[in-house]
């Protein structure tokens, strides 16, 4: 579930920020949403190793 929620307010910020692109938006705004798209990142890669999965996320199987 944390996964999910990592991967929502990632797709919700980068989202937010293509938005701005596209309107025109004040650099300010791009700065703003770009920002907290990296802390988003940042938060999930800096996370402790308590709060990771234990399991693999993708399972390849070649028969």
């Amino acid at each position: 579930m944390k996964e999910w929620a990592y991967a929502g307010m990632f797709f919700d910020l980068t989202g937010a920020f293509a938005a701005h692109v596209a309107h025109g938006s004040a650099a300010a705004h791009l700065f703003e949403t770009g920002a907290l798209a990296a802390c988003a990142v940042a938060s999930w890669a800096l996370r402790p190793a308590s709060r990771k999965l234990d399991v693999p996320v993708f399972r390849y199987s070649y028969r």
